[in-house]
C-alpha cells in the first residue's frame, strides 16, 4: 500500500472495494480482489488494473480459480487488466 502511495506512475487505488459476484459450489459469492489501481504503463497511458495477492500455494484451489475467472471476465469486458501476484512474482 505505501509503494502504491508514493509511485509516481499510480493515479489511484483502493482495497478491497470492488465487488464481483461469482458462483462456486451452487452458491452466488462475492469476491473483492485486494486492489484496483489506476495507473500510467510504459506507453504513458493510463489503465485500471485489479490485483490479487496470494500465496503460490493457493493458485490452485478451485475457489480461487472460480473467483478468478469471472474477476478475468469483468476486466475484459470493461477494459481493464487482472492479475494474481504471489510471493514467486514479488520477490
Amino acid at each position: 500500500m505505501s509503494y502504491c502511495d508514493r509511485h509516481p506512475n499510480i493515479l489511484q487505488w483502493n482495497s478491497e472495494e470492488t465487488k464481483i459476484p461469482y458462483q462456486f459450489d451452487g452458491k452466488h459469492r462475492t469476491y473483492y480482489p485486494d486492489f484496483w489501481i489506476l495507473m500510467v504503463n510504459s506507453k504513458d497511458t493510463a489503465v485500471e488494473k485489479l490485483v490479487e495477492i496470494k500465496p503460490h500455494y493457493q493458485r490452485g484451489w478451485k475457489i480461487n480459480q472460480a473467483k478468478w475467472a469471472q474477476a478475468s471476465q469483468a476486466c475484459v469486458q470493461n477494459g481493464m487488466e487482472f492479475l494474481v501476484l504471489t510471493e514467486k512474482e514479488l520477490f
